[in-house]
């Protein structure tokens, strides 16, 4: 029988057939999964069940994985709560830590197990071998916090029991229960005075959680109570609670006046610190505190006017004043203040300028003093007071004051564009002064880079020499100073030569350049060139070969002996006899020296033994012995 035509676009009975199979099994599958949350839910609890049972297991690996299981699913493991009761008792740490985890994830869902949870904060043990220590009593407060409201009787009244970890458990717990637990604010008042330090953080942190409800009976404690560790522990609190405790600040403002102990004093100005301190009617009282014979006191004074503001308005006149007291402690405090207040007190550079200049670089004033680090915190202010000092020094020698170079080594980052400025300056001592704070700086002055290198043909000799220092420090390519080297070593200025050479071997010691200069250098008429020439040999070790023969000749000047030995030692030297003869010098530390020089020959300087050996027998400096000791046996070890 013929095929009926098939009309284009439609599909043929078979295709259709194929294609509904497929939709059709969809189907089916969409309304089975449909009805599957029931399922799942059906499924979880007879899962739960399951695990249940297996608690009760005799098989403690069974006990383990059920406990493990039910603490992952929820409130669908409440149906096994009379077994994590039991499993609390278990002696396996995993199934007692997997069931207390189960309860606290139930929680209101694990209110029967309430009695159960207070008898295990009751019998905690710090060593106790099932638990582990802490974090036994912190998960028990968990689990008990998340039972929430119906908990907070019970943990109230264990707040009056004896037992410290009783009552730091309860208080931890009420933390955890929230809110809810205002109404036991009383009781965690009562123990805020508790002996044992962990009652008070516990109960301190829980009440800043509760709010701003206890801030009338801290402030009662604050002001009445006897103990000293309680009105400690109410200020504490108080700070906890910070701004939401702005109604105690008259309160905490006598107690860090008045109170007879200085830890309630210090720690009621902490609190003040984060209550909100209002401003410019407390710098006067905070700088009294300042002055107080108690260290936390002192501290914390200074800790609370650091938050101060608006710095320039309500803390900077006290502070210029303290800068200008006869007083030193006075004068030094307001220096540590401004160092920390940074630029926010750049106007106090003027006066420490002043003191500066009094302190001759010495104390206070020292490289690590506390006026040079204020000065150089203060950023640009700071820097542009000391150019103001060096600007009309004599361009001739620009031989910078002790507390300038000071400053300048403590530069930050912050005082890169004024250095930068200062490199153009037309006073050769502020140029001086800039580039010392670029090679404070190094790397982090790469910017500057061009301007210092400018710098190298500077007319004054100071300038000249600094800026190869700069240059090295701060990273300038190797290849642009090569080509400024013989120069430089041909100048007028022994110290341009002796700063272009040590700049050269620190950017570029692989250079061939840098090495002739180097070796060149060693003829230098000038001793402490040739000193500082034998250094750098040392520093480029094998590369500094060339040198040898020169170094050997310089190991017969008395001044230039020990350098010279030294950078021989470096380039592994070839040749003994003169080493040989330094072994007889009547310096020891020459003798040690060729020693070392010695045994980096090996088995070639054989015949240096039998004198090496005398002296390990014979000479009477210890470093020598040791040195003569090491050569024999690396000589014959070869």
């Amino acid at each position: 029988m013929p095929q009926p035509a098939r009309i284009r676009g439609v599909p043929s009975p078979h295709a259709l057939h194929a294609r509904l199979v497929p939709f059709l099994v969809l189907v089916a599958l969409g309304l089975q999964l449909s009805s599957s949350p029931a399922t799942a839910a059906e499924d979880g609890a007879r899962a739960a069940a399951d695990y249940a049972r297996d608690l009760e297991s005799s098989d403690r690996n069974l006990r383990r994985e059920a406990a493990y299981q039910l603490s992952k699913m929820g409130r669908e493991a409440r149906v096994a709560v009379p077994q994590l009761i039991k499993a609390l008792d278990d002696d396996q740490q995993q199934v007692w830590f997997g069931a207390i985890a189960s309860l606290a994830n139930l929680g209101p869902d694990a209110e029967p197990a309430l009695p159960a949870l207070i008898r295990e904060l009751e019998s905690w043990q710090p060593f106790r071998k099932d638990r582990q220590g802490s974090q036994a009593l912190y998960r028990t407060a968990l689990a008990l916090g998340s039972i929430g409201a119906p908990a907070v009787p019970a943990l109230s009244n264990a707040l009056s029991q004896d037992k410290w970890f009783v009552k730091a458990g309860a208080a931890r717990a009420l933390g955890f229960v929230g809110p809810a637990a205002r109404a036991s604010i009383p009781a965690l008042i009562r123990v805020l005075g508790d002996e044992r330090a962990e009652v008070r953080e516990a109960a301190a942190e829980t009440i800043a959680v509760l709010g701003d409800s206890a801030v009338p009976r801290l402030i009662e404690m604050l002001k009445d109570d006897e103990e000293p560790r309680a009105r400690i522990a109410a200020a504490n609190t108080l700070r906890r609670l910070g701004t939401n405790a702005v109604a105690a600040i008259p309160t905490l403002g006598a107690a860090m006046e008045k109170d007879r102990d200085p830890a309630v004093r210090a720690e009621a100005l902490n609190a003040l610190g984060r209550c909100g301190l209002p401003g410019t009617n407390w710098v006067a009282r905070l700088f009294m505190a300042a002055q107080d014979p108690s260290e936390p006191l002192r501290q914390a004074a200074f800790s609370a006017l650091l938050l101060v503001r608006p710095v320039g308005g309500a803390l900077m006149p006290r502070v210029l004043e303290s800068l200008r007291s006869t007083d030193r402690d006075a004068v030094e405090f307001a220096a540590r203040l401004v160092a920390e207040l940074g630029v926010d007190a750049r106007g106090a550079a003027p006066f420490l300028a002043e003191k500066l200049k009094g302190s001759g670089g010495e104390g206070a004033g020292g490289p690590d003093g506390v006026f040079t680090r204020a000065m150089a915190a203060i950023g640009e202010a700071g820097l542009r007071a000391v150019f103001g000092e060096v600007a009309e020094r004599r361009p001739a020698s620009v031989q910078l004051p002790d507390w300038t170079r000071n400053v300048l080594r403590r530069v930050t980052v912050l005082g890169l564009p004024v250095l930068s400025e200062g490199l153009t300056n037309a006073s050769a001592p502020v140029r001086a002064a800039a580039l010392e704070g670029i090679t404070a700086l190094g790397v982090l002055a790469r910017s500057a880079g061009r301007r210092v290198q400018g710098l190298l043909d500077d007319p004054d000799e100071g300038v000249r020499a600094r800026a190869w220092t700069a240059a090295a420090a701060c990273g300038s390519p190797g290849e642009t100073l090569t080509g400024r080297l013989d120069a430089a070593l041909r100048d007028a200025s022994n110290e341009v030569r002796l700063a272009a050479l040590t700049a050269l071997v620190l950017i570029d010691p692989d250079s061939t350049e840098t090495v002739g200069a180097v070796v060149k250098a060693l003829d230098d008429g000038e001793p402490s060139v040739r000193r500082a020439a034998a250094g750098a040999i040392a520093r480029l070790e094998e590369k500094g070969r060339p040198a040898e023969s020169r170094l050997f000749a310089m190991l017969s000047v008395d001044s230039e002996i020990k350098v010279a030995a030294d950078a021989l030692r470096a380039v592994h030297p070839t040749s003994m006899p003169l080493l040989l003869e330094a072994l007889k010098h009547a310096d020891w530390s020459v003798r040690e020296m060729a020693a070392d020089a010695l045994a980096r020959l090996g088995k070639s300087a054989a015949d240096a033994v039998p004198i090496l050996e005398k002296l390990m027998r014979d000479d009477p400096q210890d470093e020598v012995r040791r040195a003569s000791r090491r050569a024999v046996r690396r000589i014959r070890e070869g």
